[in-house]
């Protein structure tokens, strides 16, 4: 019998790949949640990462504030040592439609595909036992960073937690150290000067309103008019 890590012709499965064998394998119109991560074997801390991180791309205000501590959990669980995710039983519970299920994983499809030309199984000792806790000790980090009401910086934590993913999935472990140190560093400090850059012409917009104001009410801005 083959693993969720190998296909027929005993090549290394791709993320799509993966998902879509877990969809083919679902009977009905309904999947609980449990049985879905089951299904992913060792790669379900990566994949429900993903499935986690990529509602975070859809401007729906709130969504970091749910799944980010999620995300957070599953760090937690990886830094203790756990290789399978653990939920807790109601949320296992859950079910999920194929059907929504297919057509949201379709949308990304074209996003993960792209990313999986430049991944390939590397540097494998990074998925050992220190590996993993320095993974779940980043997934704490962004998936609590995720969760907080800090306005227009979804896109960036979760840019950082999809190369994690992504990484995990495919056992890249040069993606993987590199989203620790280069990645997500990087993607901080863009995000940063951003915030900085908009911070600064906002006051750069108020100090302009705030000089008009004063040319307004005394003439030319000189003073008051002489009598």
């Amino acid at each position: 019998m083959l693993g969720a890590g190998m296909n027929a012709n005993g090549r290394h499965k791709r993320t799509t790949e993966v998902i879509q064998d877990a969809l083919d394998g679902i009977d009905g119109g309904t999947v609980e949640i449990g049985a879905l991560v089951d299904r992913f074997e060792r790669r379900g801390f990566g994949v429900l990462v993903l499935l986690l991180t990529l509602p975070a791309f859809i401007p729906v205000p709130g969504v970091g504030a749910l799944t980010g501590p999620v995300i957070a959990l599953l760090g937690l669980q990886l830094m203790v040592g756990r290789t399978h995710p653990w939920l807790p039983a109601r949320v296992r519970r859950k079910s999920l439609r194929k059907e929504s299920f297919a057509r949201f994983i379709g949308r990304m499809g074209r996003v993960l595909r792209v990313l999986e030309r430049f991944c390939r199984p590397r540097a494998l000792w990074l998925f050992d036992n220190a590996g993993n806790r320095a993974s779940g000790l980043m997934l704490v980090f962004y998936g609590a960073l995720l969760s907080l009401p800090i306005p227009f910086t979804n896109y960036l934590f979760a840019l950082v937690l999809l190369a994690i993913a992504i990484a995990m999935i495919e056992r890249d472990g040069v993606l993987l150290i590199s989203s620790w140190f280069v990645v997500g560093p990087l993607i901080l400090a863009l995000g940063v000067a951003w915030r900085n850059l908009k911070a600064g012409h906002l006051r750069r917009r108020r100090r302009n309103g705030r000089h008009a104001g004063n040319g307004n009410g005394h003439g030319n801005g000189e003073g008051p008019a002489g009598g």
